[in-house]
C-alpha cells in the first residue's frame, strides 16, 4: 500500500519535519519506506520544497505504525498545520494527535485496502 503526505500551508519545513520523525522511528522503518518523489510533487509546483513524501508499506502493521508515530510527532510540536493523507483517491485530513484520530487512519485506509471503497470520498478528522 501507498500513502501519500502532504501538509496543509506549508514550506515545507513541517513535511520534512514530519519526514525526519517517520524515518527515525523503528516502528515505521521496520514495516515502511518513507520515500521523496522525484520532481514536482502535483502539477503547476516550481519545486525546490517539500510538497510530499510517500510511504510504502508492504505489511497492514505499517499503517498503525505510521498513525502512531504521526500522534506522537503530532504532539511534540506546538504548532502544526493540517496533514492530508491520500490513497487511491481517498483523502483524510487530520488536525490532532487524539486516539480517536489514530484510529480514524487506521480504520479509513485499512477499509479501503480491504474492500476497495470509498474511491474519491474526502474525510476531515478533529
Amino acid at each position: 500500500m501507498d500513502l501519500e503526505v502532504s501538509v496543509l500551508e506549508d514550506d515545507g519545513q513541517v513535511l520534512n519535519s514530519l519526514r525526519r520523525w517517520l524515518n527515525q522511528d523503528p516502528g515505521v522503518t521496520s514495516a515502511c519506506e518513507v520515500v521523496i518523489p522525484p520532481g514536482p510533487g502535483r502539477p503547476g509546483d516550481q519545486g525546490g520544497t517539500l510538497d510530499v513524501i510517500n510511504l510504502v508499506m508492504t505489511q497492514g502493521i505499517g499503517l498503525a505504525n505510521f498513525a502512531l508515530a504521526y500522534a506522537t510527532w503530532r504532539r511534540a510540536r506546538t504548532d502544526t498545520p493540517a496533514v492530508k493523507l491520500e490513497r487511491d483517491g481517498m483523502t483524510l485530513t487530520v488536525t490532532d494527535a487524539s486516539p480517536e484520530t489514530v484510529q480514524r487512519i487506521i480504520d479509513a485506509f485499512t477499509t479501503a485496502a480491504i474492500d476497495g471503497s470509498n474511491p474519491g470520498h474526502t474525510s476531515d478528522a478533529e
